[in-house]
């Protein structure tokens, strides 16, 4: 568990993050947010990277000091010392873990995230491989707390599935991870908590199934009719088509309109759902958390 207490951040005038009282429980809590909203500085400031300015930051009640042994990051632009290899990364920054793992722990997890253990020098990597050697760093030490800052990009595929498989097993094993991605589906999919932050604001949704049916949208395919009229406020758009009618509603509001729909018997053509970019879910849950209703599609 980590807990964030009246924790704030601001560069100048520029503010990150304003005061905030949250709990992260253990599980995968993923994070959204539009560039730029310091979703990575928070997570320096929870590794203990850079302080923030007002508050506390405590893990299981305990200091970041004295639980830093416990912390793993992977972040979004991996740095290492390029003159080195990976295998001579993991070597060093080995020697600075509480309690170093043994060589052939060492070689288990670079062997496990394919990462050469040839002398060629890390400013060679692909950006693929700069990754899977951030991820077998991050792990070192077996971590409780894990956080991954946008760590699917530049994977292939088969490294993309064993990151999931990865995430899901620390899920199991009852310990944190923070995952900050912008492929929103993939949130959806895996978070057991998501947060979202906005105009230096973080905001904290436990309760998953009602948080997919405000994101996603329905579209509906109808045939030509008048709409009904106690369902003309739910929809957030409508077009003509060659054949009838698109109705594009919020998925929370997909029961209502079916059952009014068939009420009516309009023949229903087609259903199909939506995931929206990042920019229009973060527009989306700021409204249901401000109070209003309009969105645009």
């Amino acid at each position: 568990m980590i807990e964030l207490k009246n924790v704030s951040k601001a560069f100048r005038k520029h503010v990150i993050l304003r005061p905030t009282h949250l709990t992260l429980h253990s599980g995968i809590n993923a994070m959204i947010g539009l560039n730029g909203t310091g979703k990575t500085t928070l997570l320096k400031m929870l590794s203990g990277i850079i302080k923030s300015d007002e508050g506390q930051i405590a893990y299981n009640q305990q200091t970041i000091r004295s639980t830093i042994s416990k912390i793993g990051v992977a972040f979004d632009l991996p740095s290492f010392y390029g003159h080195l290899s990976g295998w001579q990364n993991m070597v060093y920054f080995n020697q600075f873990q509480q309690s170093p793992v043994s060589v052939d722990d060492l070689k288990k997890i670079a062997t496990e995230w394919n990462v050469p253990l040839d002398k060629r020098h890390t400013s060679k990597y692909s950006l693929g491989m700069k990754k899977r050697l951030s991820l077998a760093l991050s792990l070192i030490g077996n971590p409780e707390f894990w956080f991954l800052d946008e760590p699917f990009n530049g994977l292939d595929f088969e490294s993309k599935e064993q990151l999931t498989a990865k995430i899901e097993q620390f899920r199991r094993k009852k310990k944190t991870i923070l995952l900050i991605s912008h492929d929103l589906n993939l949130c959806l999919n895996l978070a057991d908590q998501l947060l979202f932050m906005h105009h230096g604001e973080l905001h904290y949704l436990p309760n998953q199934e009602p948080l997919l049916n405000q994101v996603i949208f329905t579209i509906i395919h109808i045939e030509k009719c008048q709409i009904p009229s106690s369902i003309q406020r739910l929809i957030v758009e409508q077009a003509e088509e060659h054949n009838g009618l698109r109705l594009v509603i919020m998925k929370q509001d997909e029961r209502q309109i079916l059952c009014a729909l068939n009420e009516r018997r309009i023949s229903i053509l087609g259903l199909e759902h939506k995931i929206p970019s990042i920019s229009q879910a973060i527009k989306i849950l700021h409204n249901r958390i401000g109070g209003e209703n309009n969105v645009e599609y």
